[in-house]
């Protein structure tokens, strides 16, 4: 039991009338009852304890606890994995005083494929002895298992004792998990096994989202389709096509394709990344040298002859431009409405 200065057998301080208070005076000072307090005499001393341990040293109290004790972590490298990327995962290992060597199991849901396990960045198996023998790192993918010995680096923060990667193979929740570890201590014969293991690391493979093709081509003469993205977007972010920005027009973010590489995309095609989003606006400066003139005319006039056929002469963001209607094709009717605005000003009559 915890007394104050102020709080003395005989005196009638506030720890005395918490006594007098849940029947329980007479127990201080070494004074033992003849049996163990039940259920509700327990709960009652709690209170008393936790009334007398102010909240900032049970915090201390906590974080000496967590420090004493000898655990392993993981650490992902992405929440979020499409099918056919790579993860990794960081196994980390801390210890009170030393960590010699260690052996675990690490295991992983079916959709994910385990490719290698390497040394991890924070492990240092140099002798400390010049000419003496290094330590030794050794895991198997075969069923998972990392062992080493040697290590002299200090543990009590935390260190990267073992990377693995992982192949993302099919959408779904996905986890990864260790187990059946041990730890020891140069100089301690005993296995270290009152480990705290930590809850599986949690990873989503899953695609960013999906596309649509246009059904009508984009350019009739040339087959080029307008992509449009199909999935969320959010503020500070962009939708990407095989790498690349997608151009938002409107609501949508939009790319073009040729017929062949539009039958060729696949949803792991696209992804989401942080970016400002590229807005285009459908306002006939195709040459996009900030003006609109006659020439803008010819360029859309010749996109829907097939005069260009690809985005080498021409940019993307170009072609977009030229689609002044706004009814998702470039023909002779947006060169016309580009010739109507470089004589008066505006697009239509």
């Amino acid at each position: 039991t915890v007394h104050s200065a102020q709080d003395q057998p005989g005196d009638d301080g506030p720890a005395a009338e918490t006594e007098r208070e849940h029947g329980i005076a007479g127990q201080r000072d070494g004074d033992q009852p003849d049996r163990q307090p039940d259920g509700q005499a327990q709960g009652i001393q709690a209170r008393y304890v936790q009334k007398l341990i102010p909240t900032a040293d049970k915090e201390k109290l906590a974080t000496l606890y967590d420090a004493l004790q000898n655990k392993l972590a993981l650490v992902a490298s992405a929440d979020t994995v499409k099918p056919g990327e790579t993860v990794t995962v960081d196994i980390v290992a801390s210890a009170p005083l030393t960590l010699s060597c260690a052996q675990f199991k690490i295991a992983a849901s079916e959709n994910l494929k385990l490719t290698s396990i390497t040394q991890g960045a924070g492990l240092n198996l140099t002798a400390a002895t010049e000419g003496a023998a290094n330590g030794s790192f050794e895991a198997t993918i075969d069923n998972g298992v990392v062992t080493f010995y040697g290590n002299t680096a200090v543990p009590t923060a935390g260190i990267v004792v073992a990377t693995a990667t992982f192949e993302a193979l099919t959408e779904g929740d996905a986890t990864v998990s260790v187990s059946d570890a041990v730890f020891g201590a140069s100089g301690n014969t005993m296995d270290i096994e009152d480990i705290v293991i930590p809850d599986p690391a949690k990873i989503s493979v899953a695609y960013a989202g999906d596309f649509k093709v246009s059904e009508a081509p984009f350019v009739e003469a040339s087959g080029i389709k307008m992509i449009t993205f199909v999935g969320d977007v959010a503020e500070g972010q962009v939708a990407t096509m095989k790498g690349a920005p997608m151009f938002k027009l409107g609501d949508s973010f939009v790319a073009l394709a040729t017929a062949d590489e539009a039958a060729a995309l696949t949803r792991a095609d696209f992804a989401v990344t942080a970016g400002d989003a590229q807005v285009v606006a459908a306002d006939g400066d195709v040459n996009m040298n900030g003006k609109v003139n006659i020439v803008d005319a010819q360029l859309a006039y010749d996109i829907a002859r097939a005069v260009y056929t690809d985005f080498s002469a021409v940019s993307m963001e170009g072609f977009l431009k030229a689609d002044v209607n706004g009814d998702a094709s470039v023909d002779a009717v947006d060169a016309f409405a580009i010739q109507h605005f470089a004589l008066v000003g505006t697009f239509s009559e």
